[in-house]
């Protein structure tokens, strides 16, 4: 006998239920039937078996295939599809029988008459369950399905007919698909709380390197020929490229660089001028009654104390120029005593020269305070 499920069109029936019988219309992962009773469905192989020489279709059964009716095959699609779900496990299917033994129907479709299919729930009353634009067969059954409970969304019309229905059959009924569990859901388990998490310290922001400037870079390569440029153009480099430049250029050990830089104003004074931009103090004294301008003094930086005096440091408080003449009179013993030791050796070192301001071979504190006088206009 040949393999059924390989050829359309041959009689078949349903493994459980023989009275369902039907043709093979198409095949592949399901087969596509046609039932007699009218519709067609859906079943596995395992589902269905092949009709027996003396179970072969009427000839009632073969006129209806062969003249399908829409209403008649729609209706036993749902009759076979819908199924309310009990709670001891049963099922309420499309067309069943009251407590009372009156046979009914749940759902009843019909033709509309503009075209299209209608779906009356005869439980409730509902005389249309179909939302406008349903086409298919398939989105039918969905929509039928949804106002019986199939679906474990719950909804008011859903409720309704379950609440009507049970009172038919007179037996608990719950949403949900047929075979499977209730749609009660489980209470959820309490998620354990988070444990607290340890707070870090915060990290130290790690420090960054200023973007180097014209200067800088010209002493980072080691081009004389660039650092003259940017030396001598019409916008000088601030202060701040000046003393990385000069820390750049000492670095590499660059002399010629270094003394470029120091003839165009780096340096201490650079340093103090920085300072000062920032809104320190020139006339600042401490609790020993040491000045700004007494310490440049005491080093010999006349270029700082110049600066200082320009910026408002008082040149005629007592304790700088107490100072300042106390160091100009020990410069002073100190000066005869090398020209003392000069004439008897020759050869002696020369007195030093201030790298701040090398036009003035003098002591330090004379030369600061020539400047205060200068730049002040009063003297000690």
């Amino acid at each position: 006998m040949a393999d059924w499920r390989s050829q359309a069109g041959e009689e078949i029936c349903e493994a459980d239920d023989p009275a369902r019988r039907c043709v093979v219309v198409k095949r592949g992962m399901w087969i596509g039937v046609q039932l007699c009773a009218g519709g067609e469905q859906n079943y596995r192989a395992s589902q269905l078996r092949p009709l027996g020489a003396a179970e072969a279709l009427t000839a009632g059964e073969k006129d209806a295939l062969a003249n399908p009716d829409p209403i008649r095959d729609l209706q036993a699609t749902v009759d076979a599809a819908i199924a309310v779900s009990r709670v001891d496990g049963g099922t309420v299917p499309n067309v069943f029988v009251d407590k009372d033994g009156v046979e009914r129907r749940q759902f009843e479709v019909y033709a509309l008459p503009d075209g299209g299919f209608g779906a009356r729930n005869n439980v409730v009353g509902l005389e249309q369950v179909l939302t406008g634009g349903t086409a298919t067969n398939a989105r039918i059954i969905h929509q039928i399905k949804s106002h019986c409970g199939y679906y474990t969304l719950r909804s008011n019309i859903a409720e309704a007919h379950l609440a009507a229905l049970s009172a038919l059959v007179g037996k608990p009924l719950r949403m949900g698909i047929p075979g499977g569990s209730s749609t009660k859901q489980k209470p959820k388990k309490p998620k354990p709380k988070p444990k607290p998490k340890r707070k870090q310290p915060a990290a130290a922001p790690k420090p960054t390197s200023p973007e180097p400037h014209d200067c800088h870079l010209a002493c980072k390569y080691g081009s004389a020929r660039a650092l003259k440029t940017f030396l001598d153009a019409e916008e000088p480099p601030d202060h701040y490229d000046l003393n990385r430049a000069l820390c750049q250029a000492a670095w590499m050990g660059r002399g010629d660089l270094v003394r470029m830089l120091l003839d165009h104003g780096a340096g201490r004074t650079v340093a103090a001028q920085m300072l000062l931009d920032a809104g320190a103090d020139a006339s600042f004294e401490d609790v020993d009654g040491f000045s700004p301008l007494l310490v440049a003094a005491r080093l010999g930086h006349s270029g700082v104390a110049r600066l200082l005096i320009s910026k408002g440091a008082d040149v005629k408080g007592s304790s700088t120029i107490k100072a300042l003449r106390e160091e100009m009179a020990a410069a002073e013993e100190k000066r005869q005593r090398e020209s003392a030791a000069a004439a008897a050796a020759p050869q002696a070192t020369p007195p030093a020269v201030d790298d701040d301001d090398s036009d003035v071979a003098c002591s330090p504190p004379a030369k600061v305070a020539r400047v205060a006088d200068t730049e002040s206009g009063a003297g000690f």
